[in-house]
């Protein structure tokens, strides 16, 4: 069995809905993250996995003739596969989606396995993580680019429910203002 330390408790891999659940603030239906199955902080590599089911919301209206699961989304998958190359830097703190860089070459349909492959790469600006994120069902890639990321303090979120506006410029880090 494998396991991964994260703050000062190990857990063992692959980690289920459960053990994600712990790290990532998505419930519902807007955590696409089944399984965790490889996490490598050292050379900064995590592979999870999703099934796309069939009674997911997004596919009622996506399309009803030809039901296929949105791209946006499947990028928000492999944002969150992504996430977990943060290690300790998720204790405390949410990673926000800030941008991606995506390329589709195929469709994703209900009942089909996504698997993401997620890779760290360097940042210019330190407030920022970015990986290089590979998206395949079966043999075959279906989306393949960069996402890129803010950590957000768990503070500054309780903080947005009780009145407050995340304000996020292209220019600048994420600004919290009182309302």
């Amino acid at each position: 069995m494998f396991t991964i330390t994260i703050g000062e408790i190990e857990y063992a891999l692959p980690f289920n809905r459960q053990v994600i659940e712990m790290f990532l603030p998505h419930r519902g239906w807007s955590l696409l993250v089944d399984q965790i199955d490889e996490i490598d902080l050292v050379n900064g590599r995590a592979v999870g996995r999703w099934t796309v089911n069939p009674d997911h919301p997004m596919l009622e209206g996506h399309f009803p003739e030809f039901r296929v699961f949105p791209g946006h989304l499947t990028a928000e998958a492999a944002a969150q596969v992504a996430g977990f190359l943060l290690g300790e830097e998720l204790v405390g703190k949410i990673p926000m989606l800030d941008g991606t860089d995506m390329k589709y070459t195929g469709s994703v349909v209900p009942g089909e396995v996504i698997v993401t492959t997620a890779i760290a790469v360097p940042h210019s600006d330190q407030k920022k993580r970015m990986a290089r994120v590979h998206v395949a069902v079966g043999q075959t890639t279906v989306a393949e680019g960069f996402i890129t990321a803010r950590l957000v303090t768990r503070r500054a979120m309780a903080r947005l429910e009780k009145g407050g506006v995340l304000l996020h410029r292209l220019d600048a880090s994420p600004t919290f203002v009182e309302i």
